[in-house]
């Protein structure tokens, strides 16, 4: 197994607080003393809905395990009840790698092992429960995995099977 580059990946969260994009999450930049969150992913709704972030990692890979930073500021308190969910190139049957259903401490960092083979291309950290369900702070994530061989690997673009069906729809409605 080794370290997946996700540098240059495209990532996603619900919500955003103070400006904390979800691309801090992969900046390679921990949170520190002196800098606070500034490097972190601040994710909240407005609303009291699960907070999520997500990746896509334009391949398909074996996922082996994955390592979460939390902040070491009040909000540390908010990496709590969650899981880690893969999801194949059509996003419609999301596997669990992991529920965590413990608190992260205070600028701390987990590794969760996925519980079985799981491969996908696009992963999700989702809260799962307990107060202030709607926010998280993802300092940094890790994730190791492989390549995975197989008949997914020509699935590159993103969210190309939804574009295609839009393609089908159009052309559908168009030309009967």
């Amino acid at each position: 197994m080794f370290s997946i580059p996700l540098f240059d990946k495209s990532t996603n969260q619900t919500g955003m607080r103070d400006g904390l994009k979800s691309s801090n999450a992969i900046d390679r930049k921990l949170y520190d003393k002196i800098n606070g969150e500034q490097f972190c992913a601040g994710l909240q709704n407005l609303i009291d809905l699960p907070a999520e972030w997500w990746i896509d990692l334009g391949e398909v890979y074996d996922i082996h395990s994955v390592t979460l930073h939390n902040t070491g500021t009040s909000n540390y308190e908010d990496m709590k009840d969650f899981a880690i969910r893969v999801y194949k190139p059509d996003v419609e049957s999301p596997v669990t790698c992991v529920k965590y259903p413990g608190a992260v401490g205070k600028a701390a960092n987990i590794t969760l092992i996925c519980q079985h083979d799981v491969y996908g291309r696009y992963i999700k950290f989702i809260r799962l429960g307990g107060v202030h369900l709607n926010k998280v702070t993802l300092c940094e994530v890790e994730i190791k995995g492989k390549l995975h061989p197989g008949l997914y690997q020509h699935l590159t673009q993103p969210l190309m099977r939804f574009q295609v069906q839009i393609l089908y729809m159009t052309h559908t409605t168009i030309f009967g």
